[in-house]
């Protein structure tokens, strides 16, 4: 469980970066 967030935490983190 605590993977999946992790890992939605990462790609919206990425995002913002790019931004």
């Amino acid at each position: 469980m605590l993977f999946v967030v992790c890992t939605r935490c990462i790609s919206i983190n990425i995002m913002t970066f790019r931004i």
